[in-house]
């Protein structure tokens, strides 16, 4: 029943187009709670006999298992496959989400401060300032890399 709200839920959500961030953060909070569960069912799988996501429910013979609750590992898969499911249009709303919250937020950044053409230039035009040398070259020996980058020249 959880989850068919949550589907219902997350549809709504997808429909609408601002998320706000104190919805991303119920998002991401859901998310987590999924993924929390998820690593509860596959310690589940794990303990009948580490039969997993893709372990075999008959034995050689072709009989079901007696040595694992088939019940419980069934179920156990189900909720597993449903969850990653879910997670991934959680996933998909959070990154969406984000996105938009994200390309607002420079948005609002772009209109509380309109860049200044006008200044742009004029820092442009203005001279680099001079620094102080802080080495002098005397001499480049031939065969050095110097020499093979510039070559000799006198220096005044």
């Amino acid at each position: 029943m959880i989850d068919v709200l949550f589907r219902h839920l997350a549809i709504k959500v997808l429909k609408m187009s601002r998320l706000t961030a104190d919805q991303i953060k119920a998002l991401m909070s859901r998310k987590d709670a999924i993924e929390s569960e998820i690593k509860e069912l596959n310690a589940v799988l794990e303990s009948q006999k580490g039969v997993g996501m893709d372990g075999p429910l008959v034995d050689v013979e072709q009989f079901p298992r007696t040595d694992i609750d088939l019940y419980t590992v069934r179920q156990a898969r189900h909720r597993i496959i449903c969850l990653q499911n879910d997670h991934k249009l959680l996933m998909k709303q959070i990154e969406d989400g984000l996105y938009e919250l994200h390309a607002k937020s420079r948005a609002q950044k772009e209109v509380e401060q309109p860049k200044d053409d006008v200044d742009d230039v004029a820092i442009a035009e203005q001279p680099m300032p001079v620094k102080p040398a802080f080495a002098r070259v005397d001499r480049v020996d031939v065969g050095s890399p110097a020499h093979q980058a510039v070559g000799i020249k006198r220096i005044n």
